[in-house]
């Protein structure tokens, strides 16, 4: 399917502070793989992957995110007597409507409806593809924000997933640490204001903290696909969308073709719903996919990955030291909790606070370069959330 995304980032190297020190640097001049280039650019730009039934989008830098304070949510229960229980992770349908879009009730019903049997579609799917388990689905909010369709088309730093992200945990009392959501939010636009052309459309995943089983996320879809499928079909998208939520990457990160892949997480047009009916081959998941969602206990706490069923053929799994993992989103949406990377020199952290929002996989690669390239003196250890990735 054709990529609706504003584009990709490039990843740099970042000098460490001091400035003094210049020559100790966190990522190694060498290219990093695509994903890992859609998925963040170094420490600064650091959003995890968004896509449009594939394409990648990304976002900038910490910036205000003022403004959202009157945004209401109507329905729904985010509190402790949540659908899916205080811990689990659960998928809250959102209909997100700008102060410039309006639907009436009648309209609002049928989309939570129709948005509804979408959902379960997409817990049959996953259901049928882990067996043990499926995700969970949470009561449904009509979320009216006091920003235009306009201020969420143009926002770049930061960009729309995180402007609607913040809003959403706001209105729900909620943090990106602590929230057990991952929202679904279908965007309403005002009739006079489609997207296409210059205005892209919306579409995508994201996990807030990173890496499967870190909590809560967002996705992104216009309510004309959840509608008339256009500019994508909704459910197959869905599916997809979701995949990146859980914290899965594009199937192209573990070798598969990523315009004819088997994967869900590839852009097979095999796999494109029509409307309410699934695809005859609506996707699977590769083995290296089934690996990661073992790790996402929050939101399949009854799935495991077992080698002789996920990985019949006994191959060797790739990219999953890291590698093929998505970054956190920015500072944009608050101060995240966990400690991601540290370098230490000589038992001195050398690394900023920008490290944290690094992968493991950039995690490693940094290490790696400073144990090749820094003088042979130097004790280095590198940690990434408070485990030991290497040093010497």
């Amino acid at each position: 399917m054709q990529d609706m995304s504003s584009g990709d980032a490039t990843n740099g190297i970042v000098p460490l502070a001091p400035a003094s020190a210049a020559r100790i640097q966190l990522a190694p001049g060498a290219v990093v793989s695509a994903i890992v280039r859609r998925a963040a650019a170094a420490a600064v730009l650091l959003p995890a992957l968004a896509c449009v039934a594939g394409g990648s989008d990304v976002d900038a830098g910490p910036a205000d995110v003022a403004g959202e304070a009157e945004a209401t949510s109507d329905a729904g229960d985010a509190g402790p007597d949540r659908a899916c229980g205080p811990a689990r992770l659960g998928i809250r349908p959102v209909l997100y409507l700008p102060s410039d879009a309006s639907l009436s009730a009648a309209e609002e019903g049928r989309a939570v409806d129709l948005l509804a049997r979408h959902l379960e579609l997409g817990r049959t799917h996953f259901s049928e593809l882990l067996v043990a388990d499926t995700f969970c689905v949470e009561q449904p909010i009509v979320h009216r924000s006091p920003r235009t369709a306009t201020e969420y088309q143009a926002a770049a730093s930061p960009d729309s997933a995180h402007l609607m992200a913040a809003s959403l945990l706001e209105a729900a009392g909620q943090d990106r640490n602590g929230s057990r959501d991952v929202f679904v939010a279908v965007f309403v636009r005002p009739p006079d204001l489609p997207c296409g052309g210059e205005r892209p459309c919306l579409g995508g995943g994201r996990t807030f903290n990173g890496y499967p089983g870190t909590g809560g996320g967002i996705v992104q879809l216009e309510i004309t696909s959840l509608l008339a499928d256009v500019p994508y079909p909704f459910q197959s998208t869905l599916v997809h969308e979701l995949g990146h939520a859980f914290g899965l990457v594009h199937s192209d990160c573990y070798g598969e073709d990523l315009a004819l892949g088997r994967s869900i997480m590839s852009y097979n047009p095999e796999h494109w719903s029509v409307g309410l009916e699934r695809s005859a081959t609506p996707g699977t998941l590769l083995p290296e996919e089934y690996f990661l969602l073992d790790g996402n206990a929050l939101a399949f706490p009854s799935f495991g990955y077992e080698a002789a069923v996920h990985n019949p053929t006994g191959r060797p799994l790739v990219g999953i030291d890291g590698t093929c993992e998505l970054a956190p989103m920015d500072a944009s949406l608050g101060p995240l909790a966990r400690a991601g990377y540290e370098l230490f020199f000589d038992g001195v952290r050398v690394s900023g606070p920008d490290a944290q929002f690094y992968t493991r996989g950039q995690a490693r690669e940094s290490c790696a370069w400073n144990v090749a390239n820094q003088p042979a003196g130097i004790a280095i250890l590198c940690l990434f959330d408070g485990a030991r990735i290497g040093g010497r």
